[in-house]
Parts: structure tokens; C-alpha cells; sequence
């Protein structure tokens, strides 16, 4: 006997999610009024800063012209000349200031130029180059340059070891070097995240309609056990996702993706800084109908960050992320239907309507402290509200929540001519 949920035969994809995009366009426009307000030029009139400029001194090496013959009497009137003592140096000015050129840290270095809580993709390259484990970082050009990035598969197709499978929308199966590999739905034994905080649940179920590839400015790949240090249930590894800053990102970014199937996406973006603080803000929409039946989806997914430098060596974050993601499930069917009429749903996704409904709200905070040159302390928590409509078999409507914190401390130092470097770290 088949279960008929009160949702059944009502096509709930098409709604316009009114509520959350009016909440982006709010937010997106905002977030221009104070960046272009920080970026304004200066107005006319204003007198500009007077600029000392010290002239500079004269070297002391000069260039001796070759001996030409000279008459004898003007000889002997240079000769006295010749044995004068060395001039007496120049009293223009202060020698000018050596200018100062930042020495390239070796790999492994814990040193940031820009934002502190979130390193750019090239410090992050080179502080994970000390570990001694395989750790990959995908740059977000390796991902959005060809073509537009959809699901997990599109953004780790190339990293070695990893293995990703679309089955529908999002959804995906994940696998790093085998662990996982027999999960057909749902995510175990690697631990995905977004700006070091978990979007896996605390037992560590993970899911990826909340993963926006739009939104990142690089992702880390973890394999193995260098993924423990984002906790125990990271045995297989850890993927982090990581957003820009203000102090990376572009003033205003907007694209627009459309594609078979009915793919369509628009995906805008604006980020800046002023004085101390930064901010950045990215928003998506995207709908398809999906490559089978009964598989179209409909996604809003808001995400951003707000930096505060409180000192040279001390700066805290704040993130959030909204997500609103309406999604089809067409279902399992046989070998001989699969090779046969790939796009046909199974009967009883499409009579009791099967479909995963998510809304999420995340918001967390992340605080690193440079307490030496060579030792930074990283200390966050976050927490995640989530609300599932889950029709299959059963009729799942549930809310649950997420949270917690983390603290990290690294330190670089050279033990019998050799660098070494500690992590010590709480989950």
C-alpha cells in the first residue's frame, strides 16, 4: 500500500521565494551604499596632504676621465690639488630611507599580509605546504573559468583521490580515498565545512544542497588523517569552503548561467572595506528541471562575512549563511530501465510526491590572534538552525539544531636545524 502525504500532486518548485530574495536585494544594496561611500573619491576643493620630498645626495663615486696631455705649468698648478684631503661630505639633506621589501616566507609560513581569519589563497597554499600529509587547494578560477560550477563533482573533478558522483540536484555521493564509497545517499566519514565551521550534523551526517560554488573563494581538501584536525568524525577527510573577505574580493560582481535542462542561475556579489572593518555579501538563485523526471529543484542561498582588525595582531569575523533549497527526488529504478529510458522516475517518487525541502540559517564567529610572529591562536564557535520536509516513505518534517566551537593554536620554531611545526587543537 502506498503512502499519500497531504503534499502529494501540489507542484511546490515553482514559488517564487519572494521572501529570502527581497532579503538579498536589501542586504546587496546596503552592502554597495557602504562600499562606494568607503570608495568615494575625495571631494573637490580638498586640500591634498603636502608630501616632503628630500633631494637626494650626490654619490660620492665619480667617473675619472681618461689622462689627456696637459702643458707642464698646468701640471704643476693640479698638483697641489691632488694632494688635498678627501671633500668633505655632502649636507643637502638626510640620506633617503631604504625602501623595504617583504621577504618571501618559506613554505609552511603562519605569516598573513591581509585578513587574519581568513588567509588569501596563496598564504593558505603556503602554510598547508608544512604539513606532512596530502592537502590540495582548488583555486576558485579552477572551478569557475570554463564553465559554471553546479555540485561538488564540478568543483573536485581533478583533485586526486577524491571521488564524486552527482545522483540528483545537489545531491552527490562523496568519497575520499574509498571512505564512504558505499553510502548511497547521504554523507559519512568525511566532514564538509564552510569557513572552518561544520556543515555536517554532530553525528556526522552531511548533506550538499547548502554547498554554493558560487560563493568561494578557494576550497581545502583534506585527505586522510590531516582532516582530524576539524574533528574526530573526519576519518576519510575534510573539505573547508571558504568565502572571500572585503580585503580580497572585488567591489561588485554579478553573473548569470543558463543551460539544458532548464538551467538558469543569477549570482551577484559586492565586497570592500572601510577603515577597520570589511564585509562581503554573495547571493544566488538558481532553478533547473532536472536531466530525469520528477528532479527539478529551486535554490536561494545568501552568504557573508563582516571582519573587524581590532589591532595589528587581532582580528575577528562574523559569518552567516542563509539557505532556502526546494528539490525533486526521481528515485531508484532498475538496471534495465536505467539503460533503457534513463529519465524515468520510480512510480512512487512521483505518486507520493518524494522531495527534500531545506531551509538553514548559520551564523558564526571566528577570532585569531597573533601572539608571537610564529604563534597564531584561532578560536570560533557557530551554530546551525535547520528546518527538513522530507517526504519518501515517511513524511519527515522536523527542525534541528547544530553547535560549536573550536580553538586552534600553531606555532613555528626550529629544533636542531630543522623547522618544526605545532597545531594543538580542540573540537
Amino acid at each position: 500500500m502506498l503512502f499519500v502525504h497531504p503534499l502529494a500532486g501540489r507542484r511546490r518548485l515553482p514559488n517564487f521565494r519572494f521572501d529570502l530574495l527581497a532579503a538579498l536585494a536589501v542586504t546587496l544594496l546596503a552592502m554597495s551604499l557602504f562600499v562606494f561611500s568607503a570608495r568615494a573619491q575625495q571631494p573637490p576643493g580638498t586640500t591634498l596632504p603636502t608630501v616632503p620630498i628630500t633631494p637626494p645626495v650626490e654619490s660620492q663615486t665619480k667617473q675619472v676621465a681618461p689622462p689627456t696631455k696637459q702643458p707642464a705649468a698646468a701640471a704643476k698648478a693640479r698638483q697641489p690639488q691632488a694632494k688635498s684631503a678627501t671633500p668633505a661630505p655632502q649636507t643637502a639633506g638626510p640620506p633617503p630611507a631604504p625602501v623595504e621589501v617583504a621577504p618571501v616566507a618559506p613554505p609552511g609560513s603562519i605569516q598573513r599580509q591581509g585578513s587574519l581569519t581568513v588567509p588569501t589563497t596563496a598564504e593558505v597554499r603556503r602554510e598547508l605546504a608544512g604539513i606532512a600529509g596530502t592537502v590540495v587547494v582548488v583555486a576558485d578560477q579552477d572551478f569557475k573559468g570554463n564553465s559554471p560550477a553546479t555540485t561538488v563533482k564540478d568543483v573536485l573533478d581533478f583533485v586526486p583521490g577524491v571521488f564524486a558522483q552527482p545522483r540528483w540536484g545537489e545531491d552527490s555521493r562523496l568519497s575520499i580515498r574509498g571512505s564512504g564509497l558505499a553510502r548511497n545517499f547521504h554523507l559519512r566519514g568525511v566532514t564538509l565545512l564552510m569557513d572552518g565551521m561544520a556543515i555536517n550534523t554532530a553525528d556526522g551526517h552531511g548533506d550538499f544542497q547548502e554547498i554554493d560554488p558560487t560563493a568561494y573563494r578557494h576550497v581545502q581538501v583534506f585527505r586522510g588523517a590531516t582532516g582530524l584536525r576539524h574533528g574526530v568524525a573526519s576519518l576519510g577527510g575534510a573539505i573547508d569552503f571558504v568565502t572571500p573577505t572585503g580585503r580580497d574580493s572585488n567591489i561588485t560582481g554579478i553573473s548569470a548561467d543558463i543551460g539544458s535542462y532548464g538551467f538558469h542561475r543569477l549570482q551577484s556579489s559586492i565586497g570592500g572595506t572601510q577603515g577597520a572593518f570589511d564585509m562581503f555579501v554573495t547571493g544566488s538563485w538558481q532553478e533547473q528541471d532536472g536531466y530525469r523526471i520528477h528532479s527539478a529543484g529551486e535554490a536561494v542561498r545568501l552568504s557573508g562575512n563582516v571582519g573587524i582588525r581590532i589591532s595589528p595582531d587581532v582580528e575577528t569575523r562574523f559569518f552567516f549563511n542563509a539557505n532556502d533549497i526546494k528539490q525533486e527526488i526521481p528515485g531508484t529504478v532498475t538496471r534495465q530501465v536505467a539503460l533503457t529510458a534513463p529519465k524515468t522516475p520510480a512510480a512512487v517518487n512521483v505518486l507520493n510526491d518524494w522531495h527534500r525541502d531545506v531551509d538553514s540559517f548559520r551564523i558564526g564567529n571566528k577570532t585569531t590572534m597573533r601572539l608571537a610572529p610564529n604563534t597564531v591562536l584561532e578560536i570560533g564557535a557557530f551554530a546551525v538552525d535547520r528546518h527538513l520536509v522530507h517526504p519518501i516513505f515517511l513524511y519527515f518534517d522536523y527542525n534541528y539544531n547544530d553547535y560549536g566551537g573550536f580553538a586552534r593554536l600553531s606555532h613555528e620554531t626550529m629544533i636542531g636545524g630543522f623547522k618544526d611545526r605545532l597545531v594543538f587543537g580542540l573540537n
